[in-house]
């Protein structure tokens, strides 16, 4: 159940990404906001 929990978020934060980066975003902020929220994600889980 937990890994599939950490799968969704990780679909969802890819996803959210993903959208920051059509908005502009540069990438490097990008993959910095994504792993963050996924290292967030993945202790609060």
């Amino acid at each position: 159940m937990k890994e599939k929990e950490i799968v969704a978020g990780a679909i969802a934060i890819l996803s959210l990404g993903f959208n920051l980066g059509l908005m502009g975003v540069p990438q490097v902020l990008m993959l910095l906001i994504v792993g963050v929220a996924f290292i967030a994600w993945s202790y609060w889980v």
